[in-house]
């Protein structure tokens, strides 16, 4: 799992972090599929020291975002809870309905690519671009039925 920006009380400020599975707090979640809470980052033992005290969090929660076959899409982790206070379980139930609907953007949207990337090939491609002498845009696209290839018309290469 890769964390590329990180939003410090709304300036987002870039990062490079990279977790394997079992690695961290991230990596934990890509193994086990559920959420994760701290309530002590600084002596957690998922929690990895030298991200913490860069970052300077002391309380975490953590929650994947799953797609409907429970493949792992990503996930949300937050820090510091306002005002000092902890994260409780309604946190944790609000964090995964937000995941869940995450989920489906991310669904739809890489299916809507698939289609896209279905239909852009097949769909009203030129196999020839020939600009208009009068300077205005044209484009030609051929189609050939059998009839036309049993007349020896060919189409164009």
């Amino acid at each position: 799992m890769v964390f590329s920006e990180y939003n410090r009380e709304g300036a987002l400020l870039p990062i490079d972090y990279q977790f394997d599975p079992g690695c961290g707090v991230p990596g934990w979640v890509m193994r086990t599929h559920t959420p994760y809470l701290s309530e002590d980052a600084e002596h957690d033992p998922h929690v990895i020291p030298e991200i913490q005290q860069a970052l300077s969090f002391r309380t975490l929660l953590n929650v994947p975002i799953l797609s409907r076959s429970e493949q792992l899409l990503g996930c949300f982790e937050l820090h510091n809870k306002t005002a000092g206070q902890s994260f409780h379980q309604q946190d944790v139930d609000l964090l995964k309905g937000l995941a869940a609907s995450a989920a489906i953007a991310l669904e739809n949207a890489s299916g809507r690519k698939k289609n896209i990337d279905v239909w852009k090939p097949n769909c009203c491609k030129p196999r020839r671009w020939n600009p208009s002498p009068t300077g205005a845009s044209c484009m030609k696209g051929y189609y050939f039925s059998r009839s036309h290839s049993r007349s020896g018309i060919s189409p164009p290469r």
